[in-house]
């Protein structure tokens, strides 16, 4: 059975196609060294559709500590539906589109 973490970074790089930005910089960020640098060098499609608050903030948080994230993420999902209220004014408050280069 080969484990995920031994996956070669080509394939890591597709299965993360398919998942939240989100949820992969929580799930993988800090694990280790080739984590670290394979999260740091892709595409984030960033949903906060059904995020929590808790971890809304804390993934702007870690935007306002590195800024390079912002250059990341290549589409942005906001939203005030019911458990995420005022998450777009939140964002607004904290960054400006024009700070995002795609």
């Amino acid at each position: 059975m080969i484990k995920f973490e031994f996956l070669p970074n080509k394939t890591l790089l597709e299965c993360f196609e398919y998942l939240n930005g989100i949820d992969i910089y929580y799930a993988f960020s800090g694990l280790n060294n080739r984590f670290n640098h394979l999260i740091r060098n892709i595409s984030l499609h960033a949903n906060f559709q059904n995020v929590k608050s808790e971890v809304f903030n804390q993934f702007c948080t870690q935007m306002l500590l590195n800024p390079s994230i912002k250059n990341q993420i290549v589409s942005l999902h906001l939203s005030d539906a019911k458990g995420t209220r005022g998450q777009v004014q939140g964002f607004l408050s904290m960054f400006q589109l024009n700070e995002f280069s795609h």
